[in-house]
């Protein structure tokens, strides 16, 4: 079971939860380009920044362009309504910084992407 919601939660995360995708298709490329326009400079700075810079840097642009909250909703399913608000906030923060983390770590030089 653990291991389902494991692998819900990579295929969620890699299809982007975007927040502003009831905003229509025009609104969402707009989240979509600036997202990628954000990772992409950072990955042109990447080997200046460093990890905790690269991590920094890409902290408000996932936040801005994921929800968070409606991925990590999802995959824990109805146990959701089963945790305290604390438990809730508390899970979300961990997946925000991991999701952070994952893109930080993986996107830190560019070639010409």
């Amino acid at each position: 079971m653990v291991l389902r919601n494991i692998k819900l939660m990579i295929l969620m995360f890699s299809l982007f939860g975007l927040s502003h995708a009831h905003a229509g298709e025009s609104g969402a490329r707009v989240v979509v380009d600036k997202f990628q326009a954000e990772l992409i400079e950072v990955m042109k700075n990447g080997k200046q920044l460093g990890y905790a810079g690269r991590y920094e840097k890409l902290f408000g642009s996932v936040s801005n362009s994921h929800d968070l909250t409606k991925i990590v909703r999802i995959v824990v399913g109805k146990e959701w309504e089963n945790l305290s608000e604390a438990q809730q906030q508390k899970l979300v923060d961990v997946f925000s910084k991991f999701s952070v983390a994952s893109y930080a770590h993986n996107f830190k030089d560019y070639a010409g992407e």
